[in-house]
């Protein structure tokens, strides 16, 4: 309420609540640090934009991470479309992994974007009744998909340490 009627001290301790947390889950879904900082910037740039229309039917913190996965998947279509000439893809930044596991992140990036998202929210401790709520699905559908997606991580993970992919 009180980052919705422009109180910046409201709106600060928002950003000091769940910045770390919404700085997480882009940087486990983006994987630079300079894209996982815009979209935190991005989150609360929106938070504070339509704070006064949260409705208060779902925690605060499973609005914000709606608005930052919403960035994040916006961020990676757009730099999808980004097609550089050969002769410049040196200029690319290279890609940081958070620290963590190689044959995780590369089990990871085999996963489709959707499943990714699943795990990744779990990751976060996000519970089944909020990740069916951020991904417009039902708590059950979540169970199911979410048991595939772990068992499909596993399969990855395996088969790169069996040399098999």
């Amino acid at each position: 309420e009180r980052a919705g009627s422009s109180d910046p001290a409201g709106l600060e301790a928002l950003y000091r609540r769940h910045a770390p947390q919404v700085y997480g889950l882009a940087l486990r879904s983006l994987r630079r640090t300079d894209a996982a900082e815009d979209v935190v910037q991005e989150t609360f740039l929106q938070v504070h934009r339509h704070a006064g229309s949260f409705r208060g039917e779902s925690k605060v913190r499973t609005w914000m991470c709606s608005i930052a996965l919403n960035a994040c998947r916006m961020r990676l279509r757009a730099d999808k479309r980004k097609v550089l000439p050969l002769e410049r893809a040196d200029d690319l930044p290279a890609p940081e992994a958070p620290q963590s596991s190689g044959a995780l992140l590369a089990a990871l990036d085999d996963l489709d974007e959707a499943t990714r998202e699943l795990v990744l929210l779990s990751a976060q401790g996000h519970s089944y009744e909020a990740m069916a709520e951020l991904l417009a699905i039902s708590p059950d559908q979540v169970r199911g998909r979410l048991y595939r997606a772990r068992k499909q991580l596993l399969d990855r993970i395996r088969e790169r340490e069996h040399g098999r992919v």
